[in-house]
């Protein structure tokens, strides 16, 4: 499995992983809720790539949320209406944080922690960043679900991939308790990801998901074939329009924002 220069995928993954509206509004809800987060609360959205979340959060709250991605390509990909002002974006290591102790109130990550080799260094930075309460919310696929994703049924090499690089639960709650994180709970959300098979189609083919650039080309055009020709003989199959998602709430324990 080789490495993946995500300055080289940029382009792609602005175009191609950006959600539906009523799913980012779902997900966007979800993340307020648990994160605890209001106008007041400082928010780090660690490996944010192309700033999906972090300026659409920054608006819903009210707040600031500073975006962070190892990559200065994805961050120059941030949609021309992203609000610098109360989003600024920073090119850094997750693992090497150019943050004071103590600064923030929740910390977000989004499909991040499978791509970054030391996690527990990267989890004890969160957690010297976050203020004592503050929350640490891991939005990902778990484990014991990786089996519902659609396009594995197409590419078993890519969930080979992705089984081979994700923690598991297990994994998880070690590596926080490690850094001194407390693991809260699992919150799983079923969303709608696209309109139509044919827009799911075109997702594969532009390989919107990163494990599908660790596989080789010849296995990438069989999965594709067998995709396309799963939607011709099924094109109604929900399962073309909907994904669930889990989220980790771990907080950083102490008194902060009136967390339990």
């Amino acid at each position: 499995m080789t490495s993946i220069n995500y300055d080289t995928i940029a382009e792609q993954y602005a175009e191609h992983r950006q959600m539906l509206p009523e799913a980012l509004a779902q997900w966007l809800a979800v993340v307020v809720r648990e994160g605890q987060l209001s106008s007041q609360t400082l928010v780090l959205d660690l490996g944010c790539g192309v700033a999906r979340f972090t300026g659409p959060l920054a608006r819903v709250v009210g707040g600031r949320v500073i975006g962070l991605d190892v990559s200065w390509e994805m961050l120059r990909q941030a949609p021309p209406d992203h609000p610098t002002h109360v989003a600024p974006l920073v090119q850094a290591d997750a693992c090497v944080l150019p943050f004071a102790s103590g600064v923030f109130d929740c910390v977000f990550m989004s499909h991040v922690l499978h791509h970054i080799g030391d996690r527990q260094r990267c989890l004890q930075e969160v957690a010297r960043c976050l203020k004592p309460g503050g929350r640490f919310l891991n939005r990902a696929m778990r484990t014991s679900i990786l089996g519902l994703v659609l396009a594995y049924r197409f590419f078993p090499e890519a969930e080979a991939v992705d089984g081979r690089r994700t923690p598991s639960e297990g994994d998880l709650d070690e590596l926080l308790h490690g850094a001194g994180l407390r693991p809260l709970q699992w919150v799983d959300v079923r969303h709608k990801w696209v309109n139509s098979a044919e827009e799911y189609l075109q997702k594969l083919r532009n390989k919107y998901m990163s494990s599908l650039h660790l596989i080789t080309e010849v296995e990438f055009q069989a999965g594709l074939r067998r995709a396309e020709g799963y939607a011709r003989e099924h094109p109604e199959d929900p399962s073309w329009l909907y994904e669930t998602i889990s989220m980790l709430v771990a907080e950083k324990p102490g008194e902060g924002l009136g967390h339990e």
